[in-house]
């Protein structure tokens, strides 16, 4: 099993990551810090090599999307993003910034035909990719959708550090109906996410999509419906292709998050040589890219 998550991450996270900070970083020292911010990033490490998850499968595909979306592939990217869906459906937290960014290449377009051809392809695409991909599970269709959506499952999963597990102690959210708290929790989501996704829409561009997935991806692991510790790396994944003082500090913030998960599946030492290592790589990296005074000042944060 381990030997199966090393070659996922050879053929298909490390490329992607690769390829994203290229089309993102112009400069060389950008594009390698971009890509060791996030290659190096414990909580990827930990889950996928200690927990087994193979996350590298389904966030590569979403990072390889979105630099075909960018580079103006929107045909291929759909497809690969429908196929990152397909291995694992947290990565609806992107679909509404995939929706509203290919949408809003579509209306620039300059005649009317012409948004409606794109449109109407792009469905066409959607559609295909998932029927061939649900075509081994046409028997059990009704389980497949029970998987996607498990509202048997609760409101959040153990620790997890969203909103509805921090109002826990005093609103006992969790223990109401779940059909009820999910459609709740969606809206609130959707809500939230209206801002950057609308801006997406109006000016489709990398710097509208990129951000839109950043805070798209946050507000759905802070308000949905039966969040798990691990989806933290969506957001974080797309923090990091960018990072900045904020961004790596945060990062350290969601490592400690998930250590009741590592610390279940016995990965305490790893998880303390790891956090350790990625606190000298964020200094490193802070230092490379800030003016002194506030640069020490992010410093004196992260050894507090």
């Amino acid at each position: 099993m381990r030997g199966f998550v090393i070659a996922c991450d050879l053929f298909i996270f490390f490329p992607s990551v690769l390829l994203l900070s290229k089309k993102i970083h112009q400069k060389g020292t950008q594009q390698i810090i971009s890509c060791l911010s996030i290659l190096l990033y414990p909580g990827m490490i930990l889950i996928d090599h200690g927990h087994y998850q193979f996350n590298c499968v389904s966030l590569g595909l979403a990072l390889l999307a979105t630099y075909f979306c960018i580079d103006g592939r929107n045909y291929i990217g759909s497809i690969i993003f429908c196929l990152s869906l397909g291995a694992k459906q947290m990565c609806l937290y992107y679909s509404i910034s995939f929706f509203c960014f290919l949408l809003g290449n579509a209306l620039k377009l300059p005649t009317k035909s012409q948004m409606l051809i794109r449109v109407v392809k792009l469905g066409v695409v959607v559609i295909l990719t998932f029927s061939l991909m649900l075509i081994p599970f046409k028997s059990s269709i009704p389980d497949v959708i029970h998987r996607v959506f498990p509202l048997n499952r609760g409101l959040f999963e153990d620790k997890v550090s969203n909103f509805w597990c921090s109002i826990s102690p005093f609103l006992k959210l969790h223990r109401s109906n779940h059909s009820q708290m999910f459609l709740f929790s969606s809206i609130i989501s959707v809500i939230v996410t209206l801002p950057s996704n609308i801006i997406c829409l109006i000016n489709p561009n990398q710097a509208t999509f990129i951000r839109s997935l950043q805070q798209t991806s946050l507000s759905f692991f802070l308000f949905s419906f039966q969040v798990h510790e691990k989806t933290i790396l969506l957001p974080i994944i797309f923090l990091l292709i960018n990072p900045t003082p904020e961004s790596l500090y945060l990062s350290l913030v969601t490592i400690f998050s998930m250590f009741p998960l590592f610390l279940r599946d016995k990965l305490a030492i790893p998880y303390f040589a790891l956090t350790i290592f990625w606190i000298v790589f964020c200094l490193f990296v802070v230092k490379q890219i800030e003016n002194s005074f506030k640069k020490k000042l992010i410093i004196l944060s992260f050894i507090i």
